[in-house]
């Protein structure tokens, strides 16, 4: 992602903070509180203020010099801009003066944007383009940008979405459970089922819409989503209640007070409604469960003998969620592998470690330019993914295992790499919080109703940052150990540190076998080797290919294209490769 589409993404988030005072509401008394936010805010040069203006009708004059102006400009942000034109020039198409609508078409055929190379912005690109061959007038061969016919665009777009409605339902999602990049996907999802000319291509959106909502609920939390996430940014990352979707999760299950950010603006100028068993799930599903998904790896022009998927594991309780990836870099600059995080009044509820891995060799793996230029580019855009006291980022030298509420993390740097040493962030607020040295041993955390112990198994320091406390721990060779519980299981705080301090750590076998076993609070015994196997009670886990996600409330089968949504009594059957949504009862 260039400097500008960085800048157009705040735009989308430029109010996600905003708190508002609606409570408890209904659905449609939430869409409206969007409605009215974005119509009374204060107008600026942003296309979704701006949308919010035309298609409501409210202070036309003013959008209409705002706008103006913001089209004199020329145009930058290739898929972004595309997509915002074309919201605007269909939810506002009522109120927008024909000049205006000429001024976007004339635009669209001059500059010359590019659809990008990662999932979100190609999926932005081609909705904007199906959607402009379909409702820009005069728009003929050589009129758009790229030299090409109507019928030549709208066939490649309309291709590339089909083949990615397929890729995303039978093999997997690239750009998955990202708290700041998922309401890029709904959007699109969003426009298409309501403007596109085919039937087909409606029904298809809504189904995955259903699919992203469905995904969104069952790992949804107090207004965080929860578990690992392919992409992430280092605001939300420590506040995860801070992100766009956190604002859409206010809106769509109304159990915390609502913010705003762009994205909502779609979903409030919708007939879409999400079922109703999406919002039971995300609210109701408090019976402590295990979701286990495979996921797609992040394309790569380099080093393409790596694993082409990842598995990740969440469990969730009403209290708190544990998820992790199964390990590896699947995404060098944003990933986020693994995270504890809990219900609290506190802003930062989340504890997390990584390997801050940066280097030339590592980005030219997931992007086509030479090393240096990729280091260069991503390094000058991403001022923090070269240093050692990042937030998030991805390393090829971490594995995790996790069996329900413990997750074991091991680290095997090279003496080659440019920083040999992990780092572990505790969050500021935190009720309690005991260590029995600067390690080997556990450090403790209590936040309400939620017990954490946290195993190193080197020696470490405790860091203070303006956000919380990092445990940074200098050793190539490295490892934690994380147990997790609440009540009723362990009932108080000193039970849980007796029981943990009781626990059995074996680490023998760490430093001749990268080898860890544990025994956990509830007697579970794990073993985890690192680059071998994983063991729970002496047997082999493996994760199973044959399905994309396996739960008690979600299930799919790898190349099926049908999710099946279940709650209680009801079911929700999304069946993409037969076009068909099915409710039962």
């Amino acid at each position: 992602m260039n400097r500008l589409s960085k800048g157009i993404l705040f735009i989308f988030l430029i109010t996600a903070f905003t708190m508002s005072t609606v409570g408890q509401t209904t659905y449609e008394e939430r869409c409206d509180s969007v409605k009215t936010f974005f119509t009374t805010f204060d107008i600026a040069p942003d296309y979704f203020i701006l949308t919010a203006r035309f298609h409501e009708g409210v202070d036309l004059d003013t959008a209409i010099v705002t706008l103006d102006n913001l089209l004199s400009n020329q145009p930058r942000g290739d898929a972004y801009w595309m997509f915002s034109t074309m919201t605007l020039y269909l939810h506002g198409n009522a109120n927008l003066p024909e000049r205006l609508k000429k001024r976007i078409r004339e635009l669209w055929r001059t500059y010359q944007p590019l659809p990008g190379r990662s999932e979100h912005e190609q999926v932005l690109y081609y909705t904007a383009f199906l959607l402009a061959t379909e409702n820009f007038d005069g728009m003929d061969h050589p009129a758009w940008f790229n030299g090409k016919s109507t019928e030549q665009n709208h066939a490649e777009a309309e291709n590339f979405l089909l083949d990615w409605f397929t890729r995303t339902t039978e093999d997997g999602m690239e750009e998955f459970d990202s708290p700041t990049h998922t309401g890029f996907f709904l959007s699109a999802m969003l426009l298409l089922r309501d403007f596109a000319a085919d039937q087909d291509m409606r029904t298809r959106a809504e189904i995955m819409l259903d699919w992203l909502l469905a995904e969104f609920a069952a790992k949804y939390r107090d207004g965080m989503y929860t578990g690992p996430h392919s992409l992430e940014f280092e605001y939300s990352v420590i506040r995860p209640r801070a992100s766009a979707m956190t604002c859409i999760g206010a809106l769509l299950f109304g159990d915390i007070e609502l913010c705003y950010t762009g994205e909502q603006l779609l979903f409030a100028f919708s007939s879409y409604r999400p079922p109703d068993i999406l919002r039971q799930i995300a609210l109701e599903n408090v019976r402590p469960h295990t979701i286990v998904q495979r996921r797609r790896s992040g394309k790569r022009y380099r080093n393409t003998s790596a694993p082409k998927y990842v598995y990740e594991t969440t469990f969730l309780t009403p209290w708190y969620s544990l998820g992790s990836l199964n390990g590896g870099l699947i995404q060098p600059v944003n990933q986020h592998s693994w995270d504890v995080s809990w219900k609290a009044p506190i802003d930062r509820s989340t504890i997390f470690s990584l390997h801050p891995a940066a280097s030339p060799e590592l980005l030219a793996e997931f992007y086509p330019a030479c090393e240096e230029e990729a280091w260069n580019t991503l390094a000058s855009l991403y001022g923090r993914y070269p240093t050692f006291n990042k937030y998030i980022g991805g390393s090829p030298y971490e594995e995790l295992f996790q069996h329900r509420n413990t997750l074991i993390a091991i680290y095997d740097i090279p003496d080659t790499d440019r920083y040999r040493l992990i780092t572990t962030f505790f969050p500021h607020g935190l009720d309690a919080t005991d260590a029995d040295s600067t390690g080997p041993g556990w450090i403790f955390a209590r936040s309400g109703k939620v017990f954490i112990a946290v195993f190193a198994v080197r020696p470490y320091q405790m860091v203070s940052e303006p956000a919380g406390t990092r445990f940074v721990s200098p050793f190539s060779r490295n490892g934690l150990i994380v147990q997790v519980a609440s009540p009723p299981d362990v009932p108080t705080f000193e039970d849980f540190i007796k029981r943990v301090k009781a626990s059995t750590v074996d680490t023998s076998a760490f430093a001749r076998k990268t080898r860890l076993r544990y025994t956990t609070i509830f007697g579970d015994k794990l073993d985890f080797t690192y680059g071998g196997a994983r063991k729970v009670n002496r047997k082999k886990i493996r994760f199973d290919p044959a399905f994309l996600v396996k739960s008690a409330v979600l299930d799919s089968k790898a190349g099926t294209g049908v999710l099946r949504v279940t709650f209680r009594k009801d079911m929700l059957i999304l069946d993409m490769k037969n076009v068909r949504i099915t409710r039962q009862p």
